[in-house]
């Protein structure tokens, strides 16, 4: 065949006729776990069960970035939206600038092609050091809350106390809440296995530093984001950190370059990163048939031609056109809000519509002397 219809857009009324390629990038500490140059102790955590008590003079804590809109890491990175993992590292970070923090756990996000809507860490501290923690959480919270204030109002950071601490002055912190996992090292007993803290001063700060977001607009396309990543997905667990990144470009040229600038980025904090299989985009034919059919179509239809877009993230036609370079390409479907986040939607009337307007451009297409 040399006529392709893409139903994989997400706003009616207007068609599709290019797309960003993609590629993965995945960072760990493997080779430092490898070449055993950094040890991994462990801190004993001893109690029973979901009960973890610290050693004496330490207080556990989990703390939690949460309330964030998250999103399609492709069509909503230009939005200024919130990403849980950064706002975690950052706080993260800051409070190991004024108190000894031992990061035993961490996980953020729950797929690369999404924005992070939540992060949590659990850590321990020195009791002397976890005195005024609720007052600094306080002070994070209000600070994220006026810096989001347009894109992502109903950002939370909180901390929960997951085990009794003994202070130096023989008072003891009474748990306010003990729901947490006691990971083993080794199968057995209540332990976790960190990274030593000169490796956990690594891990974050590349966090903390890597690229994020939008690098780069569209110089042909008004408004289209051309070249962005996400940090999507993240895990510190056992000593086994592990950073998922999503890379996306209309140009496949900047796509590597983007990725590789991770990947050495990585390299520099001594972390491992590999790069996944890339896809390729799909660059725009402004003399399609099939698009000058459609929009004849649409206009019968509706008096009005349809809107013409390029998207800033993956379609099936990106794929297509690489290994199909004959095939005359469009892309339209009903009206989808909210993609990869928990409130995605349609709205019903787009699909009938949608229906009818594919009915008539098989109709038409069907006829010999309108193939193209």
């Amino acid at each position: 065949g040399r006529t392709l219809i893409n139903l994989d857009t997400e706003e009616w009324g207007h068609f599709y006729l290019g797309c960003a390629g993609g590629v993965d990038v995945e960072v760990s500490n493997l080779r430092e776990k490898e070449g055993a140059e950094v040890p991994n102790p462990t801190l004993p955590l001893h109690g029973g069960g979901e009960a973890v008590a610290v050693p004496p003079g330490y207080a556990l804590l989990r703390f939690a970035v949460s309330g964030l809109r998250g999103g399609h890491s492709g069509i909503d990175i230009h939005l200024g939206r919130g990403n849980a993992i950064k706002l975690l590292v950052e706080a993260l970070r800051d409070l190991s600038d004024h108190t000894e923090l031992h990061l035993l756990e961490m996980r953020g996000g729950t797929a690369r092609n999404a924005l992070p809507r939540e992060a949590f860490a659990v850590c321990a501290l020195p009791a002397e050091g976890a005195a005024n923690i609720d007052e600094w959480v306080l002070h994070r919270h209000e600070a994220w809350r006026k810096r989001l204030a347009e894109t992502d109002k109903g950002v939370t950071f909180t901390v929960r106390y997951l085990s009794s601490a003994r202070v130096q002055d023989g008072r003891e912190e009474v748990p306010s809440d003990m729901n947490v996992s006691a990971h083993s090292a080794q199968g057995g007993g209540n332990t976790y296995r960190v990274i030593s803290p000169e490796a956990q001063a690594r891990v974050l700060a590349f966090l903390d530093s890597a690229a994020y977001g939008v690098s780069r607009m569209s110089e042909d396309f008004a408004g289209v984001v051309d070249t962005s990543d996400n940090l999507g997905v993240v895990s510190l667990v056992q000593g086994e950190f592990r950073a998922n990144f999503n890379v996306r470009s209309l140009h496949d040229g900047r796509r590597d370059a983007l990725a590789d600038k991770l990947m050495s980025h990585a390299e520099c904090y001594g972390l491992r990163a590999v790069k996944g299989i890339a896809y390729p985009g799909w660059l725009p034919n402004p003399s399609s048939r099939l698009l000058a059919l459609c929009q004849q179509v649409y206009t019968a239809q509706y008096g009005e031609p349809a809107g013409l877009q390029v998207i800033h993230a993956g379609l099936e036609c990106g794929l297509l056109a690489a290994s199909h370079p004959q095939l005359d390409m469009i892309s339209f479907g009903p009206d989808i809000r909210g993609a990869h986040a928990p409130g995605e939607r349609v709205e019903i009337a787009s699909v009938g519509r949608c229906q009818e307007f594919l009915r008539a451009v098989l109709q038409t297409l069907g006829k010999a002397e309108n193939l193209p």
